[in-house]
C-alpha cells in the first residue's frame, strides 16, 4: 500500500500540469450542483422556520364567495371557541386604482387586500424609508401601495386615490408584506386598506371576484384539532376550504424539493459533460505513460498495483476538484442576497448547506470514478516489452469481458447518480436515455460531418489541408469536443430561440391583436352606458358578452368529487369554477369538430357545448349529459357538439356555452373585449371615465399582462442561459484539455514544419484554420439542434407558432468559431514560440 502512495504521489507532482483540466472539471460540475442545492436549501430551512408568516395565521377558512349563513354561523360560533386566541377577517380582490386630480394618469387594476387590526398574526410589514406598522395608517380611509406604484402612477405618500366610490389618502409604501405569495403572479400590484372601508367602498358588491379569508390563532396543541373540527363542521360547504400553515409549508417544500431535485440534473449535466472530459484526459495521459508503466512492470509491478496507484490519482485529483467545487459554490451563494433581495416574502440566511456539499464530495468522486474507470483498465494491456519496441500496440483479447463489466457499472453508477438527483428512479432513467440520446445523435452528425470533411484533405491549399488534417492526428479529441462545445451551443441557442419565440407570441405586433382591453364585472343596467363610452373613444360598437359562473357537479348522472381525483388526473378541470355562456352563435375563431350548432329556435332541454379541451382530458363525447351547479342551483343540459377554439385568434373563449333559453335566469355579469385606443392620452382618459362612471367595472390592458409575461420569460431565459454558459464553458475547457494532452503531437509537427521552412504566420494560419473548423462544426451541430428542438416545444408543448430566427443561429455559431479560435490558439502558444531543435532532440 506504500508503495501506492509513493507511486501516486510522486506521479501528481510530476503531472499536475497536464491533469489540471481534470481537476477544474469537477470543480465547475460540484460547484454547480452544491451551490444550486444550498440556494434552495436555505429557502426550504426558512419555509420551515417562518411557515406561519406565510398564511400569517395557523388556521384558515377561504371561500371565493361571500360567507353564506350557514358557513357564517358556524365561524362565528369558532370565534368563541376555546381553542382560537384570536381571529381576523381578510378579503382579496382585484379592482381600478385611479389618481385624484391628474386627470392625464391611467387608472390601474390592482390586487386590493382589505385587513382588519389584528392583522397579521405572524410575519411583519417592511415599509420603504424605515417606516413602521400600524394599523393606525389605514384608519379615515388611508391606503399603502406596493413599491413601484408611486413611480408608475406619478404619486407620493399624501396624495389621494380612489378605490371604488371612496377616496383614499397615501399613508405608507410597503416593501414586503406577510403572506404574499412566493413568485405569484397576479394582474397588479398590491394596495392595503381597511377592511370596512372596502365594504363601503362597495368593492365587495355581486360579481366582484373577491376571496374570502377568516384566520384563526391557536395553539400547536389545539391546531389539529381546530382544523378537523372546522373541516366536520364545514363538510359540504360549496367553495369553502380549511388549511393549517403545515399545509402551505409541504406544498412549498414538496415544490421546492421537486426544483432541487430538477436543478441538480442541470448541475449533472455539467458535471458529466466534464466527465466525458475526463475519461478523454484520462485514457491520453495513460498513452503518454505508456513506457513508465512498462518499465515499473519490469521492475516487478503487478497490475493491481500500477492500477492502483493510477487509481489514488484520480480520486485524489477529484477529491481536491470537489474541494474547489464548494469554495466556487460558496463564493456564488454569497453573491446570491443581491439578486433576491425584496424578491422573497421571508428572511432568507443563504450559505453552504452541509447536506449539499456532502452530497457535491460524494458525486465529486463518483464522476471522476465512473469516467476514469475504463481507460484505466488499459494499463492492464500495457506489456514490458514496450520499454524497447514502442511502437508495438498494447495487446489483449478481442472481447474484454472485465471492461465490458465496468462499462454495465459505469451505467449503473450514472443511473443510480440520477435517480438520486433526481429523486426518482424513473426520472433518473429517463434524464439519462436523453442524455445518451442527444449524445449519440450529435456524435452521429459529428461522425458525419468529419468524414465529408476526410474527402477535403488532398485541397491544393497547404494551409486548409494541413488544419483539416490536424484534425485526425494521432490521439485526436475532435468528436469529444465537436460533442462538448456543441451541446453549450446548443443549449444558449436553444434558450434564445424560446425566448424570441415567446415574446413574438406575446407580442403579437400588439397593433395586430384583435383585443387589447378587457372589461369585466359590468353590470347588466352599465351596458348601454358602457357602450356609449367605448364608441366615443374608439367609433366601434362593442361586444357585450353575458358570463354566469358555475361548477361541474355531474357527468352522465356520476356525481363529480374532486378530491377523489388525483392532482395529475384532472383535479383541475372538475373541480374548478367555470366561466359560462350563452349564445346562438359561433364566434369567428370557433368551429364545431364533433354535432352540430344549434340555431335560434327554442330548446325542449338544455343544450350545452364543450371545448376539444375538456373532450380530450375529461371524455366528453356528443350525447353525453353534465350537471352544473350554478350558485347552488343545480341545471342538466346535453352536450350537442365539440368546439374548437383558436385560442391565438380569440376576443374572447369559453371552454363551455349554453344555448340560450337555460341560464339567463342566474346572477349574470357581462364582460366586453375591445381594441382600445392607441396608448398615450386618450387610452389614460378612456379608462379614466369609464372607472369614473362605473367604480364596480375592472380594465385589464393586455399590454400591461404582456410586459409582465415577458419578464418572466426574460427571468427564465437569463437563468437557463446562465446554465447553458457553465454547459459551454464545461466545452471550452475540453478542448483546452484536449489541446495540452496532444499538445507533444503539435510540438512535434511544428517543430518538423519549422524545420523545412514555415514561418511562424504559417503555424499561426494552420491553428485558427484547425479550430475554426471546430468552432464552426460545433456550431452548425448545436444550433441545427436548437433548431429542431424549439420547433418541436413551439408546436407540441406551447402550441405557439414557431418562427426561425436565422440571426441567432448565425450569432451562436460565429461566436463559436470565434471563442474556439481564442482558446485554441492561446492554449498552443508555446506550440509556435518554442525552437524546433531542443523538439527533435527529444525525441
Amino acid at each position: 500500500m506504500k508503495f501506492i502512495f509513493n507511486l501516486a504521489y510522486r506521479e501528481m507532482r510530476s503531472s499536475w500540469h497536464r491533469l489540471l483540466f481534470f481537476f477544474i472539471c469537477i470543480a465547475i460540475g460540484v460547484g454547480s450542483i452544491v451551490s444550486l442545492r444550498s440556494l434552495v436549501q436555505n429557502i426550504k430551512y426558512s419555509i420551515g422556520s417562518e411557515s406561519r408568516s406565510l398564511l400569517t395565521a395557523d388556521v384558515q377558512v377561504s371561500s371565493n364567495a361571500q360567507w353564506d349563513p350557514q358557513t357564517k354561523a358556524v365561524l362565528e360560533r369558532y370565534y368563541k371557541s376555546d381553542l382560537v386566541l384570536a381571529h381576523t377577517e381578510v378579503l382579496e380582490t382585484g379592482t381600478m386604482m385611479r389618481s385624484v386630480g391628474d386627470g392625464a394618469v391611467a387608472p390601474k387594476r390592482v390586487e386590493l387586500k382589505a385587513i382588519q387590526p389584528q392583522f397579521p398574526f405572524y410575519g411583519e410589514f417592511v415599509l420603504s424609508g424605515g417606516q413602521r406598522y400600524s394599523h393606525d395608517l389605514l384608519k379615515d380611509r388611508g391606503v399603502l401601495v406596493k413599491s413601484g406604484v408611486p413611480e408608475s402612477m406619478n404619486l407620493k405618500i399624501g396624495d389621494k386615490v380612489k378605490l371604488g366610490d371612496l377616496e383614499f389618502t397615501i399613508r405608507g409604501v410597503v416593501e414586503n408584506e406577510p403572506g404574499s405569495a412566493l413568485g405569484g403572479f397576479s394582474f397588479g400590484p398590491r394596495v392595503m386598506i381597511d377592511y370596512d372601508d372596502a365594504v363601503a367602498a362597495g368593492l365587495t358588491r355581486m360579481g366582484s371576484l373577491t376571496r374570502y379569508r377568516s384566520l384563526f390563532k391557536t395553539t400547536d396543541a389545539g391546531m389539529e384539532q381546530l382544523q378537523q373540527q372546522l373541516k366536520e363542521d364545514l363538510k359540504g360547504q360549496r367553495q369553502v376550504n380549511v388549511r393549517s400553515y403545515r399545509y402551505s409549508q409541504d406544498r412549498l417544500s414538496e415544490s421546492l424539493t421537486q426544483v432541487e431535485d430538477y436543478l441538480s440534473l442541470v448541475g449533472l449535466i455539467i458535471l458529466v459533460l466534464g466527465g466525458i472530459g475526463i475519461s478523454s484526459v484520462t485514457r491520453v495521459f495513460i498513452q503518454q505513460k505508456m513506457k513508465t508503466i512498462a518499465i515499473l512492470k519490469c521492475l516487478g509491478g503487478q497490475n493491481a498495483r500500477v492500477l492502483g496507484a493510477y487509481l489514488m490519482q484520480v480520486l485524489a485529483l477529484g477529491l481536491l476538484g470537489s474541494l474547489l467545487g464548494l469554495i466556487i459554490a460558496r463564493i456564488v451563494t454569497s453573491l446570491v442576497p443581491r439578486y433576491f433581495a425584496g424578491k422573497i416574502p421571508f428572511n432568507v440566511e443563504f450559505g453552504l448547506t452541509w447536506q449539499a456539499g456532502l452530497q457535491g464530495l460524494g458525486i465529486g468522486l463518483m464522476i471522476s470514478l465512473l469516467f476514469s474507470l475504463v481507460p484505466l483498465l488499459e494499463i492492464r494491456r500495457i506489456k514490458p516489452i514496450l520499454v524497447l519496441r514502442s511502437l508495438i500496440e498494447p495487446g489483449g483479447p478481442r472481447f474484454d469481458w472485465l471492461k465490458i463489466g465496468a462499462g454495465v457499472f459505469v451505467v449503473l453508477g450514472l443511473l443510480a447518480l440520477a435517480s438520486w438527483q433526481a429523486g426518482s428512479i424513473k426520472v433518473g432513467s429517463i434524464f439519462l436515455a436523453g442524455l445518451a440520446v442527444m449524445t449519440f445523435v450529435l456524435n452521429l452528425a459529428a461522425s458525419l460531418l468529419m468524414k465529408f470533411l476526410g474527402g477535403l484533405r488532398s485541397i491544393p491549399s497547404f494551409t486548409l489541408r494541413q488544419g483539416i488534417n490536424s484534425l485526425y492526428r494521432p490521439g485526436n479529441q475532435t468528436r469529444i469536443i465537436l460533442l462538448a462545445v456543441g451541446l453549450g451551443v446548443f443549449f444558449i441557442v436553444s434558450v434564445r430561440l424560446l425566448q424570441l419565440n415567446l415574446r413574438s407570441e406575446f407580442s403579437l405586433d400588439l397593433n395586430s391583436l384583435r383585443a387589447d382591453m378587457y372589461m369585466i364585472d359590468i353590470y347588466k343596467d352599465q351596458q348601454v352606458g358602457v357602450s356609449e363610452i367605448i364608441t366615443k373613444y374608439t367609433g366601434a360598437k362593442p361586444q357585450i358578452i353575458p358570463t354566469v359562473r358555475a361548477r361541474i357537479a355531474a357527468i352522465n348522472g356520476g356525481d363529480v368529487n374532486p378530491e377523489s381525483v388525483k392532482p395529475n388526473e384532472n383535479r383541475g378541470l372538475m373541480g374548478r369554477e367555470y366561466v359560462l355562456t350563452y349564445r346562438s352563435y359561433l364566434d369567428e375563431n370557433e368551429k364545431v369538430s364533433a354535432g352540430k350548432f344549434w340555431d335560434q329556435s327554442p330548446s325542449s332541454e338544455p343544450e350545452v357545448s364543450v371545448e376539444e379541451l375538456l373532450h380530450n382530458e375529461l371524455g366528453l363525447n356528443v350525447g353525453d349529459k353534465m350537471t352544473f351547479d350554478v350558485l347552488g342551483r343545480r341545471i342538466t343540459a346535453r352536450v350537442t357538439n365539440i368546439r374548437q377554439v383558436d385560442w391565438r385568434n380569440a376576443r374572447t373563449g369559453f371552454l363551455i356555452v349554453f344555448r340560450p333559453g337555460a341560464i339567463e335566469d342566474a346572477p349574470t355579469m357581462f364582460i366586453s373585449a375591445i381594441k382600445g385606443p392607441a396608448p398615450g392620452q386618450q387610452r389614460a382618459l378612456f379608462q379614466r371615465e369609464l372607472v369614473e362612471r362605473f367604480p364596480n367595472i375592472s380594465v385589464i390592458d393586455v399590454r400591461d399582462i404582456i410586459e409582465v409575461a415577458r419578464g418572466i420569460v426574460g427571468n427564465v431565459s437569463l437563468a437557463v442561459s446562465f446554465v447553458g454558459g457553465f454547459v459551454f464553458l464545461s466545452g471550452l475547457l475540453i478542448l483546452i484539455g484536449s489541446i495540452a494532452m496532444t499538445k507533444f503531437h503539435r510540438l512535434y509537427e511544428s517543430a518538423i514544419l519549422k524545420t523545412l521552412g514555415a514561418k511562424k504566420k504559417l503555424i499561426i494560419y494552420t491553428l485558427l484554420v484547425e479550430y475554426g473548423i471546430l468552432g464552426l462544426l460545433a456550431g452548425l451541430l448545436g444550433s441545427t439542434a436548437a433548431i429542431a428542438l424549439t420547433w418541436a416545444i413551439c408546436e407540441y408543448s406551447l402550441k405557439i407558432k414557431w418562427h426561425l430566427m436565422p440571426s441567432v443561429n448565425v450569432l451562436g455559431t460565429v461566436a463559436a468559431v470565434l471563442l474556439v479560435m481564442l482558446v485554441g490558439v492561446i492554449s498552443s502558444w508555446d506550440v509556435m514560440v518554442k525552437k524546433p531543435l531542443g523538439i527533435l532532440r527529444a525525441e
